[in-house]
């Protein structure tokens, strides 16, 4: 199967069990499906989690506007969300939905001058560490929340996002 040249315009939904935990990328290329399976997996098994499954759908302004409406009744885009589906609280177990907007990844990363993949794998890495119990809502919740996020960033090769100071203004995220 040849890489499309727009790399969300393929599905990779195969999900791929490393540690016990299965997870499946939908709506973009396989090359940028592994990519962000990859920082999912590192996420959620540096805090323990070995087991589970988690869904990661990338989506458009569009479906990111309607599904934070029918979710968190606000119908503006934001950048992620996070769903918890554990019908029992579980801390080695994962059991999720990620959302994830490609359109404001592209918009961000474009205004802070780098790749939109890597704030996509930002936004993916942010909904993981929704789903370890990681709270951005409090002031000195968000700045752990980001130092994490950085810290996985720069694990995975990518260059850190909050330690350089980036605006994250459009696009609340869940």
């Amino acid at each position: 199967m040849s890489e499309s040249a727009d790399p969300c315009e393929s599905a990779s939904d195969e999900p791929e069990p490393i540690s016990g935990i299965e997870i499946s990328v939908s709506s973009c290329a396989d090359r940028l499906a592994d990519e962000l399976r990859d920082a999912a997996r590192h996420a959620i098994t540096s805090h323990g989690i070995q087991t589970g499954q988690l869904e990661i759908a990338v989506v458009d302004d569009a479906e990111m506007r309607a599904q934070h409406a029918r979710w968190m009744d606000d119908d503006s885009t934001t950048d992620s969300l996070a769903f918890d589906l554990r019908d029992i609280p579980d801390d080695r177990i994962v059991d999720g939905q990620l959302i994830v907007c490609e359109s404001l990844a592209r918009r961000r990363a474009e205004a802070a001058g780098h790749a939109w993949e890597h704030e996509l794998t930002l936004y993916v890495i942010h909904g993981c560490l929704h789903l370890c119990g990681f709270d951005d809502r409090e002031p000195a919740d968000a700045d752990e929340m980001h130092a994490e996020e950085d810290r996985i960033l720069l694990a995975l090769g990518l260059p850190a996002v909050f330690s350089r100071g980036e605006s994250r203004d459009e696009g609340a995220s869940s």
